[in-house]
């Protein structure tokens, strides 16, 4: 239904984007959050969120959280609607 309305959609697969390294994690994160802005409007899904922000040992890892939560609020912290972007976080129930 989205790309009937001219709605570009994007599946990020968090397994994908995060790395044994935050950096790396970061750089992931980044690149998707970039690609996002530049094809608006878009849907971007994050596919198995729950492993979103999760280091080796399964521990959260905040410098990975907190770099998220900052680009998040580069995107969004304008109070504008400049950005057509909705960002969908989708957890695997099983």
């Amino acid at each position: 239904m989205a790309e009937s309305l001219g709605i570009h959609v994007h599946f990020a697969e968090c397994c994908d984007i995060v790395t044994s390294l935050a950096s790396q994690t970061e750089q992931k994160i980044l690149y998707t959050l970039h690609r996002a802005t530049s094809c608006q409007p878009i849907i971007i899904c994050f596919n198995d969120f729950e492993f979103f922000g999760r280091n080796n040992e399964g521990h959260e890892d905040e410098r990975v959280i907190n770099f998220f939560k900052l680009e998040i609020n580069k995107l969004f912290g304008k109070n504008t609607f400049d950005n057509q972007i909705i960002i969908v976080a989708l957890v695997n129930s099983n």
